[in-house]
């Protein structure tokens, strides 16, 4: 029946359009709704089907683009509707019987035990009609499968997956399905059980389940056995979770070079889509929405593989080692959660503690579907820097976990629950906290806890809505991000460095990484009668894309006693490549495997390399030295005739001169060859440790000094290099500035570095 309302607005439509516009209204509001679905703008696509079906209210093909958006989204009772609609108009309509029985199945997980149950006949009735017609319809067989594994019948479930990847081999989500019905076999039917119906099936799937049952309960000799007995065979099993499973026994085992050698080999031999997702899904667990729609819009195995390259050099706190530290964390805190917080039953509204809808989830957070909520935060952030929980009487489960505040993001509090209605590890998300018992426990985390625990009535509200919009920063930047941290079997190799740029040769430029090393670090638990210390180190340059362009790996023996590279208590080293201008990353590592735990230390860092074989006047970066001596030798401190022991801290006793080496190019030579140039060096503080500005040279109000020479050379290119007595100066932090100019041209040009003394 139409509202009067409604009547008069389609009494209104059909006095001014004649039918002919209004059908074809419709049509124009179904083509921009498919457009905006193909832009996978679902919103948009929504609304655009909605404003069709008013103008035609019995269009099928609105109703069906409706029902799928709000499948998409898991609105089922919505879903539903639209579907049945169209069974109304046609009891055949395939697709439609389709979708009811997935919303059916997804409606049954919400309910209780009648209802429950009345859901899931529901959805069997709507797939065996489709099967009925037409049993290769879409993978109506693999949705039956997962009714099967909801009502805990997963033995038929296994039986129906394999029914339908042999039926549709075409299709990827039954054959990666498939492994994934094993897997609730080996999660619930504890391993004797499980092993003993595996070892029943002979079939190639169930063997790789039985290594995958051996693995998760730590057994790792016999779990590897069959994973490689079974990369020996015809390939009648995807190869790709037998590799990503071989990694991540390596990994447990500790032998990360391994283990690292099957994960590239799974990604380096992506053929299609299918190979690519079964990567993704170990990897789907820390990409951010902006990668996972990068991800979803790959076509070809190359892109794909460079996803991950790119994706995980992008990560790596190291990319100069032959190991991704990242990569290896990854798979270490994926072993945790598959110990401490697997999850795979129903997270729905009616076991969410986040009643009132609060957090607004990522994209990627609904690809989790193997472990809970604090699984999901452990794998993206690592191991809190602090907890919370509390054990008062009536109080739910409860545990609050706490990462400090960065240079790079600020504080985020994640607080967990298990709801009234939920059952098992079903660990979720809670923006609040209100039991009295849970805010005492957590008093010392911020004012937040003692506001609500003293709060009025009245006052309340202010405070709920205050803790819930934290929660909400900390979730928006917790489940869009992940971030690094060092196995407890690692120790920091502490280290200093900078860069500098010079003119190459052939419009190249010259790169040159320094870095200094502590050597008191590098000593302690050494014993001496091991001979020399062995120090493995390596650097590369990438270009912004992060491809590689020069590596330089080496194991050196060091020798504290003759080493002219051990000066001021430091080892102090340098890299140097030579490349076209442009920006580049630059990646350093050192490790020492001698010492338990191993050291190691790296970083990573962005560099522009200037034009200096531009024809105009330039100067190089400033090297800032301890020393700088005639050379006797070469090596790798040697620098035209010179040896140069570079400071990488730029940091200076005030007893001592600053040493300082610096490059100038393209000066103007005049008519008898000669290039006549000035040199001024202006030394500015920034903070001393009084405070404040202060004179260098015998104290007075200045605030900074200059010291001009007038310099000539016989060549365009030359080079410079000078002590600068700063023993007046207050300790602090300072600015060297170097300006040099050309006297032929008038013109001038500067280098500054940073110095403290």
């Amino acid at each position: 029946m139409f509202s009067l309302k409604q009547t008069f607005l389609v009494t209104l439509l059909f006095i001014n359009l004649p039918v002919v516009a209004l059908a074809d209204d419709a049509a124009t509001w179904l083509k921009r709704g498919k457009e905006a679905m193909a832009q996978n703008k679902l919103e948009q696509a929504h609304k655009a089907f909605e404003r069709a079906l008013r103008l035609a209210p019995k269009s099928r093909e609105a109703l069906a683009h409706l029902g799928k958006i709000e499948v998409a989204w898991g609105k089922w009772g919505k879903a539903d509707d639209r579907f049945d609609d169209i069974l109304k108009q046609d009891k055949n309509n395939l697709e439609a019987h389709y979708y009811r029985g997935v919303c059916h199945r997804e409606m049954a997980t919400t309910k209780a035990l009648l209802l429950k149950k009345f859901d899931f006949d529901k959805a069997e009735k709507h797939f065996k009609t489709v099967l009925a017609r037409d049993s290769l319809f879409m993978d109506t067989l693999y949705q039956l499968a997962l009714v099967k594994r909801y009502r805990d019948d997963y033995e038929e479930a296994i039986r129906l997956g394999h029914m339908a990847v042999r039926l549709r081999p075409d299709l990827a989500g039954p054959q990666r399905g498939l492994f994934r019905l094993y897997r609730y076999i080996i999660e619930h039917r504890g391993e004797a059980e499980a092993l003993q119906w595996l070892a029943q099936q002979q079939n190639e799937h169930a063997e790789y389940a039985m290594g995958e049952c051996y693995r998760l309960n730590r057994k790792l000799m016999p779990a590897d056995s069959i994973f490689r007995e079974l990369m020996l065979r015809p390939a009648n099993l995807n190869m790709q979770p037998l590799r990503l499973s071989r990694a991540r026994a390596f990994y447990e085992a500790g032998k990360p070079e391994i283990a690292q050698s099957f994960f590239w080999q799974a990604v380096d031999s992506i053929a299609s889509q299918l190979d690519a997702d079964f990567v993704f899904d170990d990897m789907k667990y820390i990409v951010s929405d902006d990668e996972y729609d990068a991800y979803t819009s790959l076509t070809s195995p190359e892109e794909y593989r460079d996803f991950f390259h790119k994706m995980w050099l992008s990560r790596d706190p190291m990319p100069a080692a032959q190991v991704n530290q990242r990569l290896a964390e990854h798979y270490r805190r994926l072993r945790f959660a598959e110990q401490n917080y697997a999850f795979d039953g129903f997270r729905t509204w009616f076991n969410s503690p986040d009643r009132s809808t609060y957090l607004k989830y990522t994209k990627v957070y609904f690809l989790n579907h193997e472990f809970n909520d604090k699984g999901l935060v452990f794998i993206r952030q690592g191991p809190p820097d602090d907890t919370a929980l509390s054990v008062g009487q009536g109080s739910n489960p409860n545990e609050s976990w706490r990462y400090y505040k960065t240079p790079d993001r600020n504080e985020l509090t994640f607080h967990f629950v298990i709801a009234d209605n939920a059952v098992g590890n079903n660990w979720r998300l809670t923006p609040i906290l209100t039991d009295p018992a849970m805010l005492e426990e957590r008093l010392h985390w911020g004012p937040i806890y003692m506001r609500m625990l003293t709060a009025s009535n009245t006052e309340r509200l202010n405070y709920e809505n205050e803790m819930a919009d934290q929660s909400v920063q900390s979730v928006k930047v917790g489940l869009n991000s992940d971030r690094h941290t060092w196995h407890a079997k690692i120790e920091p190799l502490a280290m200093s460095f900078y860069t500098a740029a010079f003119k190459g040769s052939a419009g190249r430029g010259s790169l040159e990484l320094y870095y200094a090393i502590p050597v008191n670090q590098l000593l302690k638990d050494h014993e001496p009668e091991r001979g020399a210390l062995l120090l493995e180190k390596a650097a590369v340059l990438h270009d912004m894309a992060w491809n590689e362009l020069e590596r330089v790996d080496k194991q050196i023996a060091l020798n504290p006693q003759s080493s002219r590279q051990f000066s001021h208590g430091l080892f102090i080293d340098s890299y140097q490549f030579t490349a076209a201008p442009d920006s580049y990353r630059v990646a350093f590592h050192a490790r020492q495997n001698e010492v338990t735990p191993n050291r190691l230390g790296g970083f990573t860092l962005e560099t522009f390399l200037p034009d200096f074989a531009e024809n105009k006047l330039s100067v190089s970066d400033l090297i800032l030295a301890f020393n700088v001596l005639p050379a006797s030798e070469t090596g790798p401190l040697t620098k035209n005739v010179l040896t140069i022991l570079p400071n990488p801290y730029k940091q200076f006793s005030l007893a001592k001169p600053v040493q300082l080496y610096f490059e100038i190019y393209n000066l103007t030579l005049d008519r008898e060859g000669k290039a006549k140039f000035a040199i001024e060096y202006t030394v500015q503080a920034l903070k001393t440790k009084q405070g404040g500005l202060s004179g260098i040279f015998g104290g007075g109000s200045k605030t900074k000094i200059s010291l001009a020479f007038d310099r000539e050379a016989s060549a365009p290119d030359t080079f410079e290099q000078i002590g600068l007595d700063l023993s007046a100066a207050k300790p602090g932090e300072y600015e060297l500035t170097v300006t040099v100019t050309d006297r032929a041209n008038k013109k001038n040009v500067e280098a500054k570095s940073k110095i403290f003394l």
